[in-house]
């Protein structure tokens, strides 16, 4: 929760990394003042845990936080569409949130293409982000479908190669966009297709047995000066 967004902020801060997270709870508009103070750069709240989407989002900007919300699958890109303008990021999840290891939902990729048509009609800047099932095979597919952020835990973490070969290989797929990049769940800080690093925090995942703060301080050596819009 806040205390481990806290607790990451020094870090981020130290080397320009960006902390994005993700609140998959309900109610989120009565724990956002504590993550926003905690140190959260970007906050994602989930439209079907929300009474008042709009005013939830408005919420979150005026902590002083860049605005994201997640629709689930069986959630029509259509629940969005008011709010669409406001966000800084759209978040596809392509599997039913919950647990890792789940297999990429086949719909997602037409899902994701219905958003990038929708946001690039309206104007709208908002990062289009896809998490869950991703890897080798499909992040391509996802990142042309128009995905500028890919969320890869199993990916990362998984098989003998180690993360940063899996990193390597992840975004050798070419996340397209300006800002593309792969972002690695679980605390773990990555580079950017850009080189910068990004750091995400999945409140879901908090005992998860990852990496510590002293490995995550490690990774974050001699990170370059770019953060993300920030």
């Amino acid at each position: 929760g806040p205390l481990v967004v806290q607790a990451l902020r020094i870090l981020a801060t130290q080397h320009r990394a960006v902390l994005d997270v993700h609140l998959m709870i309900n109610s989120p508009e009565r724990h956002l003042e504590a993550f926003a103070r905690a140190g959260a750069d970007v906050i994602t709240v989930h439209a079907e845990a929300c009474i008042n989407l709009s005013s939830v989002v408005q919420a979150v900007r005026q902590l002083g936080c860049r605005a994201g919300v997640a629709i689930n699958p069986p959630t029509a890109v259509q629940v969005l569409e008011p709010v669409l303008q406001q966000l800084d990021l759209a978040l596809i999840m392509s599997v039913t949130p919950g647990f890792g290891g789940q297999a990429y939902f086949p719909g997602s990729t037409a899902k994701v293409a219905e958003l990038r048509t929708r946001l690039d009609a309206l104007g709208a800047t908002a990062e289009l982000q896809v998490d869950g099932g991703i890897g080798a095979d499909n992040a391509a597919a996802v990142a042309q479908a128009g995905a500028t952020v890919l969320v890869a835990g199993s990916a990362v973490f998984g098989g003998t190669r180690g993360v940063a070969a899996n990193l390597r290989a992840l975004q050798s797929l070419g996340a397209r966009g300006p800002l593309g990049f792969i972002e690695a769940l679980d605390y773990t800080p990555h580079r950017q297709v850009d080189g910068s690093l990004f750091v995400p925090v999945n409140t879901s995942m908090a005992h998860h047995q990852g990496m510590s703060l002293i490995a995550l301080a490690n990774l974050l050596l001699d990170a370059p000066a770019q953060r993300w819009g920030m």
